[in-house]
């Protein structure tokens, strides 16, 4: 996994939305970033809020994956939420922890 924002195998990868396009957690741990793949990964939509993303996203292959994601970035005490009955936290990594207790929200 690489911690640069721009690699494929990025490790906070919040969404696929198809081959072209994908949202992140930022490396700085403030925003969510939609990126679009151009040779490299490239930024182009910086958004704090669930409704900020939609507003890019929408319409594009999977984009209903980013309605699990809370309605503003996790401040940093808070970095995790459920989605699918399994905890996610930005770096995209999932842990059944959430589904084997019946959990939805990360431990603090």
């Amino acid at each position: 996994m690489s911690n640069r924002e721009c690699d494929d195998d990025y490790d906070r990868i919040v969404a696929q939305l198809g081959s072209k396009y994908r949202v992140i957690a930022c490396s700085d741990d403030l925003q969510w970033i939609v990126q679009k793949k151009s040779g490299e990964w490239r930024s182009y939509h910086f958004c704090t809020s669930r409704e900020g993303v939609i507003r890019w996203v929408k319409g594009l292959p999977e984009w209903e994956t980013v309605l699990s994601l809370p309605e503003r970035f996790p401040r940093r005490k808070d970095r995790t939420w459920a989605r699918e009955e399994h905890e996610v936290d930005l770096s995209g990594h999932i842990s059944t922890s959430a589904a084997e207790t019946g959990s939805s929200r990360g431990a603090s």
